[in-house]
């Protein structure tokens, strides 16, 4: 009888649940929401039900891991590139250099679109750009043809657009201090009508941050001058601006406008002083000198953007076109005093002031046009043209009596650097059943090269034309689960500064130059790809091989009197086998634990040079994350890893730990407070790595203080219920190396004069 009973009951209440949930897909799909408020009374019957949905941490898709920051408690009160840390198939050594599945050759995204200032120095960037201003980083393993060939690992993408809800608006500030650093922000999105807005601002401002800095390099075949040293002690600190402005206006079911910004400035205080000696092989020192620097930069950058998409009938299928401007700054000042002279002549090292700024300009034009056809087949086509400029000059100046700096004409260079970017690409999707296969082919020409206003320097261009095929066959073995073969060719341009020919002399027995002659090279990969997350364990495994062919290589070689000379080439192949995985097991309610990591191998031959490197790399990392009673939450995390070998290194140790708890309190939550604390174990973060070239061998030692604790606090006002519209196109210019050159824009910051 009583199981008659509850058959009974639950037939009497199919028809209230199915009404329930009909509203609440209407509440969870933004497509279907009408542009009239809903009235108050359809709210009335909904009073005693709630429906609560919480993003998981990592989430995978076909060709992209997404890691959702804001489910990340310790995201309150650190920095994005701890973040980081802990998305898969990425990894962070201690001085804040990136690598995805062990490439330093990557793009970075902020909501899709570049940033002049990112790209000059990312890794300054996202150290002071607080996470708490990001709610996912996106990983894109194979884009495509329909995004720039450049980069071997992938794209990087940074959203910190607000998540989409209904109907209101919403606004939410927060504050956060740790012993590093004080940072706060403010966020709010509304949507009226057709009409939706979004605008975020942060600041942040780092405490003196000390480093130390050790080379010592051995010269081996000359006992006299034998043993070359340089301690460095750094002192870093600065203010981080960063801003956003998105707009959407839907007129109609056809038409729809977004107009966005990106505004980010990073001011950079950072004097440093140093020690150089040389030794004979008997350890007696033969010279030495000190030295203190005073050295100021800001690197800021403005994106401006508007995208206008039309609808045809039929879902999907639309046309966009596209315009973005892009302004970057990168300007800094150097001086630097010599002193503790000890068997050195000082008239050969004089007192020096560098003052560089490299405004940048880039204009971007772009049309993207996709067709279904039926439900089953997708052509996507488009074209697109870059335009960059970079007006460079720096400035030299000699201490002259009584500490006056006065210029020094014969040492400053004034240089105009040009880049021309035009591609057209063409792709088909097509969804068989269980099978979706995709295939793309991309071409792309580019014309750069630099003039040079200052007499004494020769012009020089140059001009690409690389064709770039893609293509992935992935199938559907259960519901929740999938298998993903994939292959595609990725493209690595010279930069200016590595076509630049000029031989900087500015640091006693080093010298660096350009390669006039560079070409691109090309990457062939093949990656396999099983993700299920049907299962109780979740997870997400790769395997891939690929090979670099006329990889450009920065390498050293010993030249006449002991000047470690620096420079780039064509000079061979790297193949790399690779394994990278991610697990994510909840072993009771409310308690989740994560493991990522991964494991790469590098043959580097350069025969041209007469080099041959080898060797592992690889990155580990865990976390636990425990929802507690009463809106509580803990997150333990830590890793570790080997950055790899490079053609002339081996690899370098790095290491991370922290925990993070918070508490959310008030009606719907609208107050959280977060106590975090990192490198509580390993508080001194250090690295070693060694670089060895025919008759030396250079060591490089780095230490920093890493540990922190802090605090943050946030509120939350408002109720927003829109979705933020977007294009379905929209620039994405990748073809920038990220971390690749110091460059304002992607055209790289011109070699500094003698």
């Amino acid at each position: 009888m009583c199981n008659r009973y509850r058959i009974l009951l639950i037939i009497s209440l199919l028809p209230l649940a199915q009404s329930v949930l009909a509203q609440t897909r209407q509440q969870a799909a933004p497509t279907e929401v009408s542009d009239s408020v809903p009235d108050t009374e359809d709210y009335d019957t909904l009073d005693e039900v709630t429906v609560q949905a919480k993003k998981p941490l990592v989430q995978t898709k076909p060709n992209k891991v997404i890691y959702n920051t804001e489910e990340d408690p310790s995201a309150s009160t650190s920095s994005v590139i701890d973040a980081m840390r802990k998305v898969p198939m990425l990894s962070v050594d201690s001085e804040g250099n990136l690598k995805l599945k062990g490439n330093n050759d990557f793009k970075i995204f902020i909501n899709g679109k570049p940033d002049p200032a990112l790209s000059a120095n990312y890794k300054e960037i996202l150290k002071a750009m607080p996470a708490s201003t990001v709610k996912k980083i996106e990983v894109w393993t194979e884009p495509g043809a329909k995004y720039d060939a450049e980069g071997t690992g992938g794209i990087i993408n940074i959203v910190t657009e607000t998540s989409s809800k209904m109907y209101g608006y919403t606004a939410t500030i927060e504050a956060s201090a740790t012993n590093r650093n004080v940072s706060g922000s403010v966020s709010a999105m509304t949507k009226i009508n057709n009409f939706s807005a979004s605008v975020n601002y942060s600041h942040a401002y780092n405490f003196d941050q000390k480093m130390h800095i050790g080379m010592k390099t051995r010269y081996l075949e000359n006992m006299t001058d034998h043993l070359s040293e340089l301690q460095m002690e750094a002192n870093n600190k600065g203010h981080f601006d960063q801003g956003s402005l998105q707009l959407s206006w839907e007129p109609d079911t056809v038409n729809l406008l977004t107009v966005s910004a990106n505004l980010y400035s990073w001011r950079q205080n950072a004097p440093m002083s140093s020690v150089s000696t040389m030794r004979d092989a008997d350890g007696n020192l033969r010279w030495g000198y000190s030295s203190s620097e005073r050295r100021k930069g800001v690197y800021s950058g403005l994106t401006a953007g508007v995208n206008y998409q039309r609808n045809f009938s039929g879902q999907g299928h639309n046309i966009v076109f596209a315009y973005q401007y892009n302004y970057g700054l990168n300007h800094s000042e150097n001086a630097s005093r010599y002193y503790g002279f000890i068997n050195y002549d000082p008239s050969q090292l004089p007192d020096r002031l560098n003052d560089m700024r490299y405004p940048s300009h880039e204009h971007t034009f772009q049309a993207d046009y996709t067709l279904p056809l039926g439900r089953i087949h997708l052509l996507e086509t488009g074209l697109k043209y870059i335009m960059r400029r970079n007006y460079g000059k720096s400035e030299y100046s000699l201490s002259g009596e009584d500490g006056v700096w006065i210029p020094d004409d014969s040492q400053t260079v004034d240089l105009h650097q040009f880049q021309d970017v035009a591609a057209v690409y063409g792709s088909y999707s097509g969804r068989f059943g269980l099978l979706t296969a995709t295939a793309g082919l991309r071409y792309e020409f580019t014309h750069m090269g630099a003039k040079f206003k200052t007499p004494g320097y020769t012009d020089y261009t140059q001009n690409l034309n690389d064709v770039v095929p893609n293509a992935s066959l992935s199938y559907m073995l259960t519901s929740g689960s999938s298998l993903t073969a994939s292959y595609q060719m990725r493209i690595s341009r010279p930069s200016v500064n590595q076509l630049d020919p000029y031989r900087d002399t500015s640091v006693p027995l080093r010298v660096k130059y350009g390669n006039p002659d560079l070409t691109s090279q090309k990457t062939n990969g093949a990656t396999l790809t099983y993700s299920n997350f049907a299962l109780p364990v979740g997870l997400n495994f790769s395997a891939g091989y690929s090979r670099t062919s006329d990889i450009i290589v920065d390498y050293t070689l010993l030249g006449p009197d002991n000047v470690l000379e620096q420079t780039y080439g064509n000079l061979g192949s790297c193949d790399e086998v690779n394994m990278f995985g991610f697990m994510r097991w909840s072993p009771v309610n409310n308690l989740a634990i994560s493991v990522n990591g991964g494991a790469y191998y590098k043959n580097y031959r350069a025969r041209k040079a007469n080099m041959h490197n080898d060797g592992w790399g690889w990155n580990a990392g865990a976390n636990i994350d425990w929802t507690l009673p009463h809106d509580m939450q803990l997150s333990i995390y830590g890793g570790a890893g080997d950055m790899g070998a490079t053609l002339q290194s081996d690899g370098a140790l790095w290491h991370y730990d922290g925990l993070a708890f918070s508490k959310q309190f008030l009606k719907e939550k609208r107050l959280k407070i977060s106590l975090t604390a990192s490198n509580i174990i390993t508080p001194k973060l250090k690295m070693d790595m060694t670089t060895r070239m025919a008759g030396a061998v250079s060591d490089m030692n780095y230490s920093m203080q890493a540990w922190s604790v802090g605090i943050s606090v946030s509120y939350r006002i408002g109720t927003l219920r829109a979705q933020m519209k977007q294009t379905a196109k929209s620039i994405h210019n990748n073809d920038l190396q990220s971390g690749g050159s110091s460059g304002m824009g992607g055209i790289s910051t011109p070699a500094q004069p003698r």
